[in-house]
């Protein structure tokens, strides 16, 4: 095991699974909003939140943190992070409901690195230093804040440790070496187990169209709203939320076997509960977050991650 895991202190990690997409254009919002599963229209300009694409059908195609990036002369974009393996599709699926609204999708080389240890008081004052040696963005103040400077953007996760920087690819050997002058790098693995131990889940090709948003918790993460307008599959979202029909939901699990993304739980099993979403090698083998039918996932070691919704 890495003798990292988990950093105790700062470090930084390659966060090559996931891309984004800038949406511009006068309608960025608006035509987002009728597409996206949380509500846009009201999102302040300092602060990031969750979503996701659905099918008609109401299965997630894709998450998403997703914030405005001001543009020159006023204007915004939306820059959408999500699961690498799905960027190059968003586009094309996105590009069906654009009809006559002013939209664009930035094809703009990013990459992404992450940092860990942003919640500890007395890690703060360095971190921010270590920042503004490396000509990035201030720190940002809460959980789902994001500050800009130039063509960088930096995000706060919802845990409120770790951080996610946005950057041309371009930059990216030059703002990393930058960094590990002051922070260790470690591996990318490690920053999947802390997702599965966060409970941030990620849809990814190997899950996209199987789970109502529901199933994954995301309501309960604050990625639907139900106070907006339509957006496609909304109805199904609506009546799965106000007729209590979604009989699975998202629990933690782990493993001496090598989990992957897709794979059914148990693995191995005749009656499998379901499906692993995302896992990570952990401490003691391998961790996972599963969307499991909740009667059959209660006599299985699964730990169920909303109680209530399990009684």
């Amino acid at each position: 095991m890495h003798s990292l895991f988990p950093p105790n202190d700062p470090a930084i990690f390659s966060l090559p699974h996931l891309a984004s997409l800038d949406v511009a254009g006068l309608d960025a919002r608006a035509f987002l909003n009728g597409q996206l599963t949380n509500d846009l229209l009201n999102l302040p300009a300092d602060n990031a939140q969750l979503s996701a694409l659905c099918t008609a059908q109401g299965r997630v195609i894709a998450n998403f943190l997703l914030y405005a990036r001001p543009m020159p002369e006023g204007a915004e974009a939306i820059r959408l992070i999500l699961s690498a393996d799905l960027a190059s599709t968003l586009p094309q699926r996105l590009g069906r409901y654009v009809l006559r609204a002013k939209v664009t999708f930035a094809d703009e080389p990013l990459s992404h690195l992450g940092i860990s240890g942003a919640g500890a008081k007395s890690e703060a004052a360095r971190l921010t230093g270590i920042l503004a040696a490396a000509g990035l963005p201030d720190m940002p103040s809460a959980p789902l804040a994001v500050t800009h400077k130039g063509d960088n953007s930096l995000l706060r996760l919802p845990d409120n440790d770790r951080l996610i920087l946005s950057v041309p690819s371009a930059h990216l050997d030059d703002i990393r070496r930058k960094l590990e002058e002051s922070l260790p790098i470690v591996a990318t693995d490690i920053w999947h187990w802390l997702d599965v131990r966060h409970v941030l889940p990620w849809v990814s090709a190997a899950t996209s169209e199987a789970f109502v948003p529901q199933m994954m918790n995301l309501e309960k993460l604050g990625a639907v709203s139900f106070r907006k307008g339509c957006y496609t599959g909304q109805e199904v979202v609506a009546r799965a939320q106000h007729l209590g029909q979604v009989k699975r939901r998202l629990y933690r699990v782990d493993s001496n076997d090598v989990l992957l993304a897709g794979d059914e739980w148990p693995k191995g099993s005749a009656s499998p509960a379901g499906k692993i979403i995302q896992a990570a090698p952990s401490p003691d083998g391998y961790g996972a977050l599963a969307v499991l039918a909740c009667e059959t996932a209660k006599a299985t070691e699964a730990i169920a991650l909303c109680p209530e919704e399990h009684a």
